[in-house]
């Protein structure tokens, strides 16, 4: 958005670019955005390093994840690991939930409203 069109729709874009860097600035903020960023990778990773490993075998042990349980069994170590994947990134969603809801929001919520500029402010 331009200046001008900034203007007439009754913004003034400079004050918010001096809010955001005030914000950029402010240790409570980027220590919140580093909380958030650091459990948002440990989940990613709890969730791509399994199934990561789940392709290497379909790729390169197809053999050992076709093989069924159990000798009269339809049911292969293959499907017990999709199986498994799929729990896997349910629970790490649910988790990232709770930390969310428990952990990040009132943390977020405290630094809005220690911080909130004017009315508009997001608590």
């Amino acid at each position: 958005m331009s200046d001008q069109e900034a203007v007439e729709y009754g913004s003034d874009a400079t004050d918010e670019q001096k809010y955001l860097q005030r914000l950029s600035e402010n240790r409570e903020f980027r220590r919140l955005c580093g909380l958030r960023q650091k459990m948002s990778l440990l989940l990613t990773l709890a969730i791509a390093i399994p199934y990561g490993i789940y392709i290497l075998l379909t790729a390169w042990s197809a053999d050992i994840i076709s093989q069924p349980i159990s000798d009269d069994g339809a049911v292969t170590w293959g499907m017990v690991l999709v199986f498994l994947v799929l729990i896997n990134g349910m629970l790490c969603a649910g988790i990232y939930t709770w930390w969310a809801n428990r952990k990040f929001d009132p943390l977020r919520k405290k630094f809005l409203k220690d911080h909130a500029a004017g009315e508009n402010a997001d608590v």
